[in-house]
C-alpha cells in the first residue's frame, strides 16, 4: 500500500493489521466459501471418512498454494509446503467443527507468528 512515496505496509502496526488480520480473514473466508461451494456442486456429504472430501480439500489447498506462489511471491519449498499443510488443516477444521471461527483464528495466529518470528 503506497501513497505519495510512503510504503505504509512497512509500518509495523499497519503490517500486523493487514497481514496479521485482514488478509488472513479474507483468505480463510474465500477458501471456506470455495469448499462449501464445491461440496454443494458435487453433492458430497461433509464426512472426513469420505475420500471425496479430502480430494476437494487437496484441490483447494493446491490452489491456495499456487496463489501464494504466483501472487505473494513465496518461492521456497518449505514455505510452500507449510502453506499447503496450513490450508489443508484449516479445511479439515472447518469440516470437523462446521464453523469458520476456529479456522480464522488458526490463520490469524499463524500469520502473526510468521510476521513476528519469520525472516
Amino acid at each position: 500500500m503506497k501513497f505519495s512515496g510512503v510504503d505504509f505496509s512497512q509500518l509495523t502496526p499497519v503490517k500486523y493489521y493487514l497481514f496479521g488480520f485482514w488478509i488472513p480473514v479474507t483468505e480463510t473466508l474465500t477458501i471456506i466459501s470455495l469448499f462449501i461451494f464445491l461440496i454443494w456442486i458435487f453433492n458430497v456429504p461433509i464426512d472426513l471418512k469420505d475420500p471425496r472430501i479430502h480430494a476437494i480439500i487437496i484441490i483447494i489447498a493446491s490452489a491456495f498454494t499456487h496463489f501464494h506462489l504466483k501472487v505473494r511471491g513465496i518461492n521456497n519449498n518449505i514455505d510452500l509446503a507449510m502453506t499447503f499443510l496450513f490450508a489443508y488443516i484449516s479445511l479439515v477444521i472447518v469440516a470437523k467443527t462446521m464453523e469458520f471461527e476456529s479456522a480464522n483464528q488458526f490463520h490469524v495466529g499463524t500469520n502473526v507468528l510468521a510476521l513476528t518470528y519469520g525472516k
